[in-house]
């Protein structure tokens, strides 16, 4: 795509998946070169229109309890994909097209609850191993930061 094209007027091209790739050539197959490959309306209401019949015919339900399907929040659950599947910071500006890591990490990227869940259940076993089976704290901190634990004595010496 041409800069001219583009949010940031930089030159990009955007990866897409074969499937989408065979589609569109498809599409393209008996269209002349300079014709439009999509038929899509450059105005927001036919745009809306479109972007919710398609929800609709995928079954996909516009407002549910957890907030409401727009564009924003398409690109949030892309951008949360590409970070569970663990892609690095720089693949996933580039795939979301970011200019900034702050905009990927601070607007689009959210905890996941259950990995919150699972940090939190860690540090807590993390913390019961550096106390160990004695009644006295004295040392549980420093044990804790070390990684140590249960060979923490009561007055806080090694063991």
């Amino acid at each position: 795509m041409g800069s001219d094209h583009t949010k940031n007027r930089k030159d990009a091209r955007q990866p897409i998946i074969r499937e989408l790739a065979n589609k569109l050539v498809a599409l393209a197959a008996n269209k002349p070169p300079e014709a439009d490959l999509l038929d899509i309306s450059h105005r927001p209401s036919t745009a809306s229109k479109w972007f919710r019949r398609d929800l609709r015919s995928a079954k996909i339900r516009i407002a549910t309890s957890e907030g409401k399907a727009t564009w924003h929040s398409l690109r949030k659950c892309y951008v949360n994909a590409l970070v569970r599947s663990g892609a690095d910071l720089k693949t996933l500006m580039e795939l979301a097209r970011h200019s900034s890591a702050s905009l990927s990490m601070e607007v689009y990227a959210s905890a996941d609850p259950r990995r919150l869940r699972a940090a939190t259940e860690a540090a807590v076993e993390h913390m019961k191993a550096a106390i160990g089976p004695s009644p006295s704290c004295t040392g549980v901190a420093r044990a804790a930061v070390a990684g140590g634990g249960s060979d923490v004595t009561p007055d806080g010496s090694r063991g």
